[in-house]
């Protein structure tokens, strides 16, 4: 496993980044009792993240804007004898909300996620979109592989 997680603040804290990156790898060995491997299984998994915010304060009217970014994803990788296979899953999501004691007078936000499984002969991806809590966009795909790995 390897891990790496950086902070950033700038302009006396109004804006935050969080990157955060984690890699793991997990074996799995079938051994028969004089020693021979008879199966192996690798996962290699990333699971990347990074958070974005600011805070805008607002020309004459004693209130501010918060605006917030976060991006996270798993990518995983996996073979089993002579099968294999990956998995991609990425969340993408933006939004802004104004705020004035502690009230919020306005916002909007939208989330954008792909999503994709392949293997030697499977092909399945979706597409899914957000924006203000209304469902914009949703294509998905299934067709048949024909590659290597």
């Amino acid at each position: 496993m390897k891990f790496k997680n950086t902070i950033e603040f700038q302009g006396n804290g109004t804006h935050k980044s969080v990157k955060q990156k984690i890699r793991t790898e997990t074996e799995a060995r079938v051994v028969s009792g004089i020693g021979g491997v008879v199966s192996r299984s690798i996962v290699k998994r990333r699971y990347p993240i990074n958070i974005i915010t600011s805070t805008v304060p607002r020309k004459g009217k004693d209130a501010y804007l918060a605006v917030t970014n976060v991006s996270h994803a798993l990518m995983e990788r996996f073979t089993s004898g002579e099968f294999w296979g990956s998995i991609y899953n990425r969340q993408d999501s933006n939004g802004w909300m104004e705020v004035k004691d502690h009230s919020v007078l306005a916002g909007e936000a939208n989330t954008r996620q792909r999503f994709g499984y392949r293997d030697r002969s499977f092909c399945y991806s979706r597409n899914v979109a957000a924006d203000n809590g209304w469902l914009t966009r949703d294509n998905s795909s299934y067709s048949s592989c024909v590659s290597s790995s």
